[in-house]
């Protein structure tokens, strides 16, 4: 008797009405089991794996045939087969890891962190976090040792760093996740010394396997540019730099540096940006000009005293660009002096030495 009441028309419709609405809730998600959760975290889980498996074996060659392959991930966690933690900036935190095995050995672990900074800040930040921590950087020691207009970081580019004992390397690339925060990938290789595959002539070696970079500067010619940065906000494409003759010729013993700059500075604007630079590096303005599509100045170098210096900027067709010219050439007859690279050349008197008696008239 209790149970008469589902049993009128009206009742058993609105019996009917409310299934049909968990149903409906369950298929669209807005009222999911919880045993559908469990299985789409499952599914996502083994879909993003599936996603990131990649074939990572030996640096520069593929796994062996038949290697086991695998790749886990650890939300806001660090591998503990490596000997190495990430540091996480202050206020930042800990995205997870991408851990990638071959064999059940870990060959790469690419850790991510958010830290509310700006990508320049963030990159900053793991820069100097990781040279305290003893890695240190090809890229970096390169970029000290030339002068001339040195290229904009590139945030998206990844930035190598090497272990204090070579046997592991790190690849940092930073990006803007939104306005308010900025998003590290630290992906570290464990390369592994193997012998190359059938039908391989050779391994390419691992990047840190290579001796040091000695971050002294390193003489290309007589004379040597210093360092010159474009304005926050500029992009530049540099062409490099060395002597611009052939070797005996006095061309051999100048150095020249080229780029191309965007961004929305005037040449005027430009040069004048330089030449605070070039004046800080010892050089001494002896003239210039500046209009609307070029400007250009003269200087004095320090080293050696007489060396010639020359910068210019001008405006090409280009929207917002310009090309950039800085030159420095050695005084006349260093070349023929036989100065070695990377020393100091005193510039000859101006003054001739007095001629020699003419010798006595022989006895007739």
């Amino acid at each position: 008797m209790g149970n008469r009441w589902w049993r009128g028309p009206r009742e058993r419709a609105l019996a009917a009405l409310v299934a049909v609405g968990l149903a409906l809730g369950m298929a669209s998600g807005s009222v999911p089991a919880v045993g559908a959760q469990v299985d789409n975290e499952t599914q996502l889980r083994a879909l993003a794996e599936a996603l990131l498996l990649q074939p990572y074996g030996g640096y520069g060659s593929p796994p062996a045939p038949g290697s086991q392959l695998a790749v886990e991930l650890l939300p806001g966690q660090q591998p503990q087969e490596l000997d190495f933690a990430l540091p996480v900036p202050p206020q930042g935190h800990l995205l997870g890891t991408a851990v990638r095995r071959t064999d059940g050995r870990v060959v790469s672990a690419e850790i991510v962190t958010e830290a509310p900074l700006g990508p320049e800040a963030l990159r900053d930040y793991y820069e100097r976090a990781l040279q305290d921590l003893g890695w240190w950087s090809p890229m970096l020691q390169a970029t000290t040792r030339s002068g001339g207009f040195q290229p904009a970081p590139t945030l998206t580019t990844g930035l190598l760093f090497c272990a204090p004992d070579d046997r592991q390397y790190l690849n940092l690339t930073v990006i803007a996740k939104n306005p308010a925060a900025s998003l590290a990938r630290a992906t570290i290789t464990q390369p592994e010394a193997v012998s190359p595959p059938s039908g391989i002539v050779a391994v390419p070696p691992a990047p840190c396997s290579a001796s040091r970079i000695s971050p002294q500067p390193v003489a290309s010619a007589t004379v040597q540019l210093p360092a010159v940065t474009a304005p926050a906000g500029m992009r530049m494409l540099t062409f490099g730099m060395g002597p611009s003759g052939p070797p005996g010729s006095p061309g051999s013993q100048s150095a020249t540096s080229t780029a191309v700059a965007v961004g929305p500075q005037a040449p005027a604007e430009l040069e004048a940006y330089f030449a605070q630079q070039l004046a800080a590096a010892g050089w001494t303005r002896r003239g210039g000009q500046a209009e609307p599509t070029l400007a250009w100045s003269r200087w004095q170098a320090p080293d050696p005293p007489g060396t010639q210096g020359f910068l210019l900027v001008l405006a090409t067709p280009g929207q917002n660009q310009c090309f950039l010219l800085l030159r420095a050439d050695p005084p006349p007859g260093a070349n023929d002096a036989g100065v070695q690279p990377g020393t100091r050349w005193q510039y000859p008197s101006p003054v001739p030495p007095a001629p020699a008696p003419p010798p006595p008239p022989s006895a007739p």
